[in-house]
């Protein structure tokens, strides 16, 4: 009896014909997030995770340290400063640049699609404005014609907006119905790009002691990155060193050539030695100018800021 219906089983596999790996409806699926059929999560954490910038918000009044209030520049002059623009789906890394490479968020079909806006994003007031200021800093970025040729090729607007006449149109909409207001734009968006590097300093030394984000993955890179400038210090300790070693061991009264070569390392010494003052003096001017013009213009701006945790920013003055 057991060997019948063993027989039977094998049979039935035997005669079983493969599926296709695809339904015939598959077409007809209804996706609750437009143009993204594969998100199963639920939808409010989905929305918050794409537009949320919680990190920066923790980190907010340090900001000024890593960015100017305002500053987008077009895609065009990205490629300009031989910036390489990088596609990246994390909000969080958003006009963020390090080096040569920027970051840049697409936007996200539903995004564009009013429907869903109104039903989805606009009943949450804070998604409300995240959306907001992420939709305005495209209105910065793609400003020319050649701007949104550089934003089809790396694929930043969605396959609906298929000419430079229909982006217009939407650029337009989104500058007469946003304001650049806390009422309109989330605060993050007063600032436009933001300096990873600084970022990174930020987050170690006022925010929650790790990196904002780590663009190395390898040791190697690491320490050539981070610790150039300690060739820089051997560099010049050896040269000094090598001078006073000369001029201690070269005798007063010997002939005028071995008097010339005491001179000679006198003077690599003092040209050394101005060279580093002069560098120092130099980073100290354009430090304290570059900080004055930044807090003046939070000022100006009405951005809170601080310098240190215990040192907060004066009120504006109206």
């Amino acid at each position: 009896m057991a060997s019948s219906n063993t027989s039977d089983l094998e049979s039935s596999i035997s005669q079983a014909q493969p599926s296709p790996p695809l339904s015939e409806h598959y077409q007809h699926v209804n996706d609750p997030v437009p143009g993204y059929p594969l998100i199963l999560e639920p939808l409010d954490g989905y929305l918050k995770k794409q537009l949320s910038v919680t990190k920066l918000d923790k980190i907010f009044q340090h900001l000024w340290w890593a960015g100017r209030p305002g500053n987008i520049r077009t895609l065009h002059q990205q490629v300009m400063m031989k910036r390489e623009v990088l596609p990246c789906e994390n909000i969080s890394l958003h006009l963020v640049w390090h080096d040569t490479t920027i970051y840049i968020k697409p936007i996200p079909a539903w995004l564009l699609d009013p429907e869903f806006v109104a039903k989805n994003i606009t009943p949450d007031k804070n998604l409300w404005l995240l959306a907001n200021g992420f939709l305005k800093t495209y209105t910065k970025l793609v400003m020319y014609p050649n701007d949104f040729k550089i934003a089809q090729e790396k694929g930043l607007l969605p396959e609906e907006v298929d000419s430079w006449k229909t982006w217009s149109a939407i650029a337009a909409s989104l500058n007469h119905r946003i304001l650049d207001t806390d009422d309109h734009v989330h605060k993050r968006y007063k600032y436009g790009e933001l300096r990873l590097r600084r970022l990174n300093h930020i987050c170690r030394f006022w925010g929650w002691g790790k990196s904002y984000h780590s663009v190395y993955v390898q040791y190697d890179s690491f320490f050539a990155k981070n610790f150039a400038w300690l060739l820089m210090v051997v560099v010049y300790v050896s040269a000094i060193l090598s001078s006073m070693q000369v001029v201690l061991a070269t005798p007063r009264s010997k002939p005028s050539f071995i008097d010339a070569s005491y001179w000679f390392s006198v003077m690599a010494l003092v040209i050394i030695g101005f060279g580093v003052t002069l560098q120092a003096v130099l980073f100290v001017v354009l430090f304290l100018y570059h900080l004055v013009c930044t807090i003046h213009n939070l000022q100006m701006k009405g951005v809170p800021w601080l310098l240190f945790n215990w040192l907060p920013s004066p009120k504006r003055r109206h």
